[in-house]
């Protein structure tokens, strides 16, 4: 490298200095709904149970007990695997344009969620568990499911996040950014710096980003298309040298290549309601 261009990435490091903090521990993604679960009786696709019917008032209070054992069972299996943290990644359900990325609307647009969707919450939070939600930097109308591109996503995101820690406190500290781009447009670090300038510790993961977005962030990563990732390109490395990336790891995935990025400083991801051998590679990765 030349000593010029050493210069410019010295500089721009400078201008734009590396705030996030890489945690110590796994993250859980919390998948509460399906596609293939919706039925009738179940519009939304929940699965905590085999029989979930939100159409009835008995069903909606078994619904409730169910989602409760989901939330428990899930807590217990992020433990067993030594998570630190829980993405409750679509509480709205499935029924709608894929992650509708908005939680100050989960129980407008879900109404059996109402009286459970705290102390669903609550759950992973009196373990000690960081939570969040996934979340979009575009305005989602549920009157036409389609997602509307705002001129000011930073101040769309700052939204969402003031309401998740203002209802669900300080654990409310981790958010995934699903669709983070419009059009060819990736969502500015501008956006992200501003969340975390006012959250101090907060963990963002957008699933799109460029060499600034991780100063501020823990970007997506994951080795299936479209990202087709392990980790911060090498671009990203020689300016941010602590840069990191958050590898959504799942039963197909490389368990060398996993390895491998978590030694380069990557926090690892898995799919934490359920026991299956991708949380087991990220325990034995951990050593836990």
């Amino acid at each position: 490298m030349s000593g010029l261009a050493a210069d410019v990435i010295r500089n721009y490091a400078l201008a734009f200095p590396r705030t996030v903090t890489t945690p110590s521990w796994p993250i859980a993604a919390i998948n509460v709904s399906s596609k293939g679960s919706i039925t009738a009786v179940n519009p939304r696709g929940y699965r905590p149970g085999p029989t979930v019917n939100t159409t009835t008032q008995a069903g909606i209070t078994a619904f409730h007990t169910a989602m409760l054992g989901f939330a428990a069972r899930s807590v217990a299996e992020i433990k067993r695997v030594g998570g630190g943290a829980a993405i409750l990644w679509d509480l709205e359900g499935s029924a709608n344009d894929p992650y509708t990325g908005d939680p100050t609307q989960i129980e407008s647009i879900a109404p059996e969620m109402l009286n459970v969707l705290g102390p669903f919450v609550k759950v992973f939070t009196d373990a000690g568990l960081h939570i969040g939600f996934t979340l979009r930097p575009q305005i989602y109308d549920p009157a036409t499911n389609t997602h509307i591109a705002t001129a000011d996503p930073s101040a769309e995101l700052m939204r969402k996040v003031d309401y998740c820690v203002q209802r669900f406190g300080p654990l409310c500290s981790i958010f995934y950014i699903d669709t983070s781009v419009d059009g060819h447009t990736i969502t500015p670090a501008s956006a992200y710096e501003a969340i975390a300038a006012k959250y101090p510790g907060i963990i963002l993961i957008p699933e799109w980003s460029d060499v600034r977005h991780f100063a501020s962030c823990l970007c997506f990563a994951e080795p299936a298309p479209p990202l087709n990732r392990y980790g911060p390109d090498a671009r990203t490395s020689a300016v941010y040298s602590q840069a990191a990336s958050v590898l959504h790891v799942t039963d197909t995935t490389d368990p060398v290549k996993v390895a491998v990025s978590f030694s380069g400083g990557n926090v690892l991801m898995w799919d934490g309601f359920y026991r299956h051998q991708a949380g087991d590679l990220v325990k034995s990765i951990y050593g836990n």
